[in-house]
């Protein structure tokens, strides 16, 4: 069969014999977003800590409440979290739910594995790539919604 090469809107996708092979800017954006909880989180610890030292009940208080805020945020978020899978076995895959943005008018493709993790792709629309995958998906016996 060879290999099938689609584009994603921030990267490109190729589709093996047995895996998926996924580059896009996925694993920068979950990077970016631990390092802003860090930040955040440390700022408004600092912030609540400096209330306390100062004996300041208003910069105490906003410290607390942005901690406690940001920490249910990133607990409700954690998904977001997990390690991002570039290279995806077919065999792991359970099924891939796909939908259209209303924006830009792209797919959005959810790969959704036999463990419960996803992963989310957004195919270009472009010279029927959408029809392209989804007959690769069924030819592999992946369910697709």
């Amino acid at each position: 069969m060879g290999i099938k090469y689609f584009n994603l809107v921030d990267g490109s996708l190729e589709f093996h014999e047995n895996k998926i092979v996924i580059f896009d800017k996925a694993s920068r954006n979950r990077i970016s977003l631990i390092l802003i909880t860090i930040s955040f989180l440390f700022y408004s610890s600092v912030m609540t800590f400096k209330g306390y030292k100062k004996n300041d009940n208003d910069l105490l208080w906003f410290g607390i409440i942005m901690t406690i805020l940001w920490g249910l945020v990133s607990f409700f978020r954690r998904a977001e979290f997990q390690k991002v899978q570039n290279e995806i076995l077919l065999s792991s895959i359970d099924q891939v739910k796909f939908s259209v943005d209303g924006i830009t008018g792209n797919i959005i493709g959810k790969i959704i594995f036999q463990s419960g993790l996803q992963r989310k792709i957004q195919l270009v629309r472009e010279d029927n790539q959408d029809f392209d995958f989804k007959n690769l998906l069924t030819d592999h016996k992946i369910k697709i919604e």
